[in-house]
């Protein structure tokens, strides 16, 4: 629906979904908000998080023996602590994803077509990975975004290589700040009523 003002070209959008979207092209405002419906929560997703992680532990309790956790190194822990290192695990594969994430919203603001920018996500992880095992170019391996993904089994060995898991999350958050910074100035640029 298109509403004329004097000066002013407003354009609001009613989704079926709940959302509305409002947009101002005179003062430059792009103004979208959620309206929730009786029943309805903000935000599901750490939830199904939670329970896809909670399933995957029962699934594993029901298959596999409890007992004594047996790492990579050969070392035999405790349930308790082989599940605090799994917890860690899942927590490092998340920033891992995070910053591909990231990288993914700032592709995603350069084009049109979602399509188009999983395809491109996709093909920079594949370009990522072989570059990452050509030793000839062993040199940019550890500025590569998928070259730490693999770092989280420092914490399935005793002891466990810090060293390792500090470069991948410090590789991690800095994929994560700049590519949300580029992705942010895109957004406050683009013209979103095109």
């Amino acid at each position: 629906m298109h509403v004329q003002q004097p000066h002013r070209q407003l354009l609001a959008l009613d989704g079926r979904d709940g959302t509305h979207a409002r947009v101002d092209r005179a003062a430059g405002t792009f103004d979208r908000s959620v309206s929730l419906t009786q029943g309805q929560t903000e935000d599901a997703r750490p939830l199904l998080l939670v329970s896809v992680c909670a399933l995957a532990l029962v699934v594993g309790v029901v298959l596999f023996p409890v007992g004594p956790v047996t790492l990579l190194s050969g070392d035999t822990v405790p349930l308790a602590d082989g599940l605090l290192r799994l917890l860690f695990v899942t927590l490092y594969v998340a920033a891992a994803m995070a910053a591909l994430g990231a990288v993914g919203l700032a592709i995603s603001t350069m084009t049109e077509h979602a399509i188009g920018a999983i395809a491109a996500l996709m093909i920079l992880v594949v370009a990522s990975e072989v570059v990452d095992n050509v030793p000839q170019l062993a040199a940019v391996g550890p500025y590569l975004p998928t070259h730490w993904w693999l770092g989280f089994d420092s914490l399935l060995r005793a002891p466990v290589a810090s060293y390792t898991l500090l470069h991948g999350l410090l590789s991690f958050g800095i994929y994560l700040v700049l590519f949300s910074c580029i992705a942010w100035a895109r957004f406050t640029s683009a013209d979103v009523t095109s």
